[in-house]
C-alpha cells in the first residue's frame, strides 16, 4: 500500500510541476522551459519595494508586470494573477527578503535565514507557511484579483492618455477636426476601425511600416499614426478593445506606454508561436480540438492534409460555436467539423499552442491519419472515421 501511495504521490506532484513550470510528466526538469517560479518573482517584487503588501491587488498587478517585462513562460498563463494571489499569504508568512539577501541566494545562507538562531530540533511543524492552495473562490482573493485587475486597468488608462496626449486628442482638438474639409475622410466608424486594426496587427503591420515584436505586439502611438485612422482616438480603440466579445487582443503598458496585439490569426513572419502563445505539452489539456471547413475544401484536405495556408497556423476551437467557451477560432457558418487527435498528432512530433483567447493553434501540418473522426455539421453524417472505429 505505501509503494502505491508514493508512486501516486509522484504521479501527482509530477503533473503539478507539469502544469505550473513545464517541466516534464515525470516531474523532471524540461531544459526547454522558460517559465520561472512565481515565489521567485513575487520575493523579488518584495524586496525592491518595502511598503509593498502580498495580500493587495497593487501588488498582483506589480508582480504581473515584473514578469511580462522578464518574458518568462509564465505571462503566457491564463490564471497568473490567480496563482499569484494564492502565494500572496505564503510569502507574507514566510517574510521579506532585502535585496542583498535575494542578491545571495545559496542554500546554506537560505537555511541560516530560516533558522533564525535555532538548531534544527527546535523546528516545529507550526512554524511552516500557511497552506497556498487557496479555493479559486476565496472570497478575500477574489476581492484582490478584483482590485488587481483595476490596477491594470488604470495602469493601460493613464498610458492611453498619455497617446492620447501626444496626438492632440481632446475637445479642442475635435473642434478643429470638425471644421476641416470632408472630401478625405479618416475616422472610420467603430466597427470598420476594429476590422481595420485587427487586419493590420495580423497581416499588413510591417508593410506598413510598424515594428511587430516576436510577441505580437505593436506601440499603439504607431497604430495610431496611420493616416487611414488618423482622425480616430485612442479612447475609440480602447472601446472596441474592452467590447470584443471574441476577445482578439490583448492590451498591456510596458515602461508606460501602450502596446496592442491580436491575440491569433497572423499571417506576419516575425510573429512567433512559442512567443505569442502558451505551448501545449500535455495532451489532456486539450479534450476536445476541432477545425471548421467547408465542403468543398474537405476534400482538398482528405486528400492531403489540414494545412495552415497563408496564416502562421492552422485556427482550432475547444467546441462548437455554440459552446460558450469557444470565443474564437470557429466560424459559425461552417460546413464540416474535423476532429484532431491531439494526442496522437504530438506524439508525433506536430506542436500545438493555445491563444490567449482560447483558440488552439498548429503550425501543421496535421495529415488524415490523426483526424479522430470528421462529421458533417447539417445531419452529423461521418464523413472520415480511422478504420479501427469502423
Amino acid at each position: 500500500m505505501s509503494l502505491r501511495v508514493r508512486g501516486y504521490c509522484r504521479g501527482v506532484r509530477g503533473q503539478l510541476l507539469h502544469t505550473e513550470y513545464q517541466a516534464n510528466l515525470d516531474g523532471s526538469f524540461n531544459k526547454r522551459t522558460t517559465t520561472q517560479p512565481l515565489h521567485r518573482h513575487m520575493r523579488d517584487e518584495w524586496a525592491s519595494n518595502a511598503s509593498a503588501d502580498p495580500l493587495s491587488g497593487q501588488f498582483i498587478s506589480d508582480v504581473a508586470a515584473r514578469i511580462i517585462a522578464a518574458k518568462t513562460g509564465n505571462r503566457h498563463s491564463e490564471k497568473l494573477e490567480h496563482d499569484i494571489a494564492m502565494l500572496g499569504s505564503s510569502l507574507k508568512s514566510v517574510g521579506r527578503l532585502t535585496l542583498e539577501q535575494v542578491e545571495h541566494p545559496s542554500l546554506v545562507i537560505r537555511v541560516v535565514e530560516e533558522l533564525a538562531g535555532r538548531t534544527t530540533d527546535q523546528i516545529r511543524a507550526s512554524d511552516a507557511p500557511t497552506a497556498i492552495w487557496v479555493p479559486r473562490d476565496d472570497p478575500e482573493m477574489q476581492q484582490r484579483l478584483v482590485e488587481s485587475s483595476r490596477v491594470a486597468h488604470e495602469a493601460v488608462r493613464a498610458a492611453a492618455s498619455l497617446v492620447a496626449a501626444k496626438r492632440g486628442e481632446g475637445a479642442a482638438a475635435e473642434s478643429e477636426k470638425a471644421k476641416r474639409s470632408q472630401e478625405v475622410v479618416r475616422r472610420k466608424p467603430k466597427d470598420k476601425f476594429s476590422r481595420f486594426v485587427i487586419k493590420l496587427l495580423r497581416h499588413t503591420a510591417v508593410q506598413a511600416g510598424l515594428t511587430v515584436r516576436p510577441d505580437g505586439y505593436v506601440l499603439v502611438e504607431e497604430v495610431m499614426s496611420i493616416d487611414a485612422i488618423s482622425e480616430n482616438t485612442v479612447e475609440e480603440l480602447l472601446e472596441f478593445v474592452e467590447e470584443d466579445n471574441k476577445m482578439r487582443y490583448s492590451v498591456i503598458q510596458e515602461n508606460g506606454r501602450l502596446l496592442i496585439r491580436a491575440n491569433q490569426g497572423h499571417t506576419i513572419p516575425c510573429v512567433r508561436d512559442e512567443m505569442l502563445m502558451t505551448p501545449i505539452t500535455d495532451p489532456t489539456e486539450v479534450p476536445v480540438c476541432l477545425h471548421g471547413t467547408y465542403e468543398g475544401a474537405w476534400e482538398l484536405i482528405k486528400a492531403s492534409a489540414l494545412d495552415r495556408m497563408a496564416r502562421n497556423v492552422i485556427n482550432m476551437a475547444v467546441g462548437l460555436p455554440d459552446n460558450p467557451e469557444v470565443k474564437s477560432g470557429i466560424r459559425t457558418n461552417i460546413e464540416v467539423l474535423i476532429y484532431i487527435d491531439v494526442a496522437r498528432a504530438m506524439a508525433a512530433g506536430v506542436p500545438f499552442f493555445r491563444s490567449a483567447n482560447n483558440v488552439i493553434c498548429s503550425p501543421g501540418p496535421i495529415p488524415p491519419e490523426f483526424f479522430a473522426h470528421v462529421v458533417r455539421r447539417s445531419d452529423n453524417e461521418i464523413l472520415y472515421q480511422q478504420s479501427w472505429q469502423e
